[in-house]
């Protein structure tokens, strides 16, 4: 689980009424924990508003050093909004 370094702050110009979709993306990592790539992989409704910030928060990822990963891997990260 990563730990994440400070905060994206998701827009707060978007009215929590709107915020219903789903946002899933892929961190890829090398062996040492550092954060090599963000891409999103599903951004629908309200995710699609949000893709630049979660790209960064991506970013803003830290994970542990694993030598025994020698490809390194990658990290999935699936938000889902709806109204409850």
């Amino acid at each position: 689980m990563p730990y994440v370094l400070g905060r994206p702050n998701y827009d707060a110009s978007i009215p929590p009424e709107q915020f219903i979709g789903r946002l899933v993306w892929l961190i890829h990592v090398d062996p040492d924990g550092k954060v090599t790539n963000v891409e999103i992989e599903v951004a629908e409704g309200v995710g699609e508003r949000m893709k630049d910030r979660a790209i960064a928060a991506g970013y803003l990822s830290l994970f542990p050093p694993d030598p025994a990963r020698s490809a390194g891997f990658t990290y999935r990260r699936e938000l889902e909004f709806r109204p409850d």
